[in-house]
């Protein structure tokens, strides 16, 4: 995805269901992400190219 020119994103998610009404309410941009993934994760990949999405 990188190599044609997207960029990878993270969304904050816990996954337990009590953080979920929170979120619906106030949610989270998602952030760029450099690091190698290492447990689950929310991802989104994008051409947008900032430190969030917004």
């Amino acid at each position: 995805m990188l190599a044609h020119g997207f960029h990878l994103y993270r969304l904050p998610n816990d996954y337990t269901a009590s953080s979920y009404p929170a979120a619906l309410h106030r949610p989270v941009m998602p952030a760029r992400w450099r690091q190698p993934i290492t447990e689950m994760s929310d991802l989104v990949f994008s051409r947008m190219d900032a430190d969030t999405l917004t």
